[in-house]
């Protein structure tokens, strides 16, 4: 039998809290720095496959739903 896959120490809800309030959206670079913490936290996509991500590979379902096709 294969070894059971253990789940790493993950975040609580008031760190993941205190971590989305930290950006500042009034500025360009905070609302990309939410945006980018927004999609990790919602994927699980990795970090090199978000910055490989082509406007091509995402498409929105007209129902507040964003696709990634890689």
């Amino acid at each position: 039998m294969r070894k059971r896959h253990e789940v790493g120490a993950t975040l609580t809800k008031r760190q993941l809290k205190l971590l989305l309030d930290a950006p500042d959206v009034t500025t360009f670079i905070g609302l990309r720095d939410l945006a980018l913490m927004l999609t990790f936290a919602h994927t699980g996509i990795r970090l090199s496959e978000l910055t490989s991500l082509r406007v091509q590979d995402v498409s929105f379902d007209g129902k507040g739903a964003v696709n990634v096709h890689c």
